[in-house]
């Protein structure tokens, strides 16, 4: 080979050059391959981007991101195991300690690294190490950190814009996956409302067909356990003028359901460590009332609407049911006195007159065992008593 020393030596590093401006290319085609899968598993995805950048762009990769609480949550982590580097074999989230700004930070073997970099970069024993945020409007969603050995070239500033690029790619995957799981969240609780409420509705029909007051606090306390999903439910009814009636559905705790009925009598609604209790609207200001709904998850908003909405219908279903039960007793004892009464007493029909009510001294006069089915017209009056 002739030529001058000083160009085949620039020719080298412009080949060079080239070739990794291609690499990287190739590694953002791969990567944004890979990120078009994610939707709704993306830490799977991240496992893949990592694989892909290790070791083809690093030795080391770590894809961390802020968890819902905001506490920070490691999504991928890979190693070379030829790089030599004194990686831990579960990586701990150090991002948000070595980059607290929106700019990647690039740490050299040099003086003027900053501190929490350097101490990483030193821990893992790398020649140099990039940690660039995942960023996406104005919030920091994770970082992106990476690491080279002492066997491969160590980053240049060029490759702060590929890790930079890499993050917005990373960003825009998580926003995209997140966007996707509200949407499925939203849908889920929409489609999960309107069944609540189409039980809201069978449940207000089957409070209308409880015929006691006593079946009224039974279906009510099952229903709701059905309208929530809830372990079990409790309903009492106070009042100066009856006893005290109570019904409970499933196996409540006796004394968590004593502090939720108390809790809401006295303040017209409550919740406590697994339970959700309602005062039930009385009619009669000497009667108190309230239904509580236990389960060992916590209650939501929608759902002491739920109960709410419930506890408003059982009042006028519990009314209903007393009043009804009110008109059978007295229609019982009128009944009672008739059958006891020395007088024959029989009711007839005025047009057709078929006999519908005798009582014991009207079957006693007339020799019937009972009422007859079908009487003749006049067939009472046809019959002579006997001397």
């Amino acid at each position: 080979m002739t030529g001058d020393p000083d160009q085949i030596g620039f020719a080298e590093v412009g080949a060079r050059s080239e070739q990794e401006a291609l690499q990287r290319l190739e590694l953002l085609v791969a990567v944004s391959k890979v990120l078009a899968w994610a939707l709704d598993d993306y830490a799977h995805v991240m496992l893949q981007v990592a694989d892909t950048c290790v070791p083809a762009f690093c030795d080391l990769c770590a894809i961390e991101v802020t968890a819902p609480g905001g506490e920070p949550q490691v999504l991928a982590y890979r190693v070379s195991p030829s790089a030599g580097l004194t990686a831990p074999p579960v990586w701990t989230p150090a991002g948000a300690s070595c980059s607290p700004t929106r700019a990647p930070t690039l740490s050299y073997p040099r003086p003027k690294d900053p501190d929490a970099p350097r101490r990483l970069r030193e821990r893992l024993g790398a020649q140099s190490l990039i940690v660039a945020p995942i960023s996406a409007g104005g919030v920091t969603l994770g970082w992106l950190i990476m690491a080279t050995g002492a066997g491969r070239r160590g980053f240049r500033p060029s490759a702060v814009s590929v890790a930079q690029d890499l993050s917005s790619r990373l960003a825009t995957a998580i926003q995209r996956t997140l966007l996707y799981r509200e949407s499925v969240t939203s849908a889920q609780h929409q489609a999960k409302t309107a069944q609540r409420l189409r039980r809201l509705a069978a449940a207000t029909a089957n409070l209308a067909g409880a015929a006691t007051p006593e079946d009224v606090l039974h279906v009510a306390c099952v229903e709701i356990c059905i309208v929530l999903d809830a372990d079990a439910a409790a309903a009492r009814w106070c009042g100066d003028a009856q006893a005290d009636l109570s019904a409970v559905a499933g196996t409540p705790d006796p004394a968590v359901v004593e502090e939720a009925v108390t809790t809401a009598m006295a303040r017209g609604s409550g919740v406590g460590p697994g339970w959700m209790a309602q005062r039930l609207p009385c009619a009669d200001a000497g009667d108190r009332a309230a239904i509580a709904v236990l389960s060992s998850r916590r209650f939501s908003a929608d759902e002491e609407l739920m109960l709410s909405s419930l506890a408003a219908m059982v009042p006028v279903a519990f009314e209903r049911a007393r009043s009804t039960a009110a008109a059978l007793a007295r229609e019982a004892e009128l009944d009672a006195v008739l059958e006891a009464s020395p007088v024959a007493i029989v009711r007839v029909g005025i047009t057709d007159g078929v006999v519908a009510v005798a009582n014991r001294a009207a079957k006693q006069l007339f020799g019937w065992s009972k009422v007859p089915p079908a009487p003749h017209r006049g067939e009472a009056t046809t019959r002579t008593p006997e001397a």
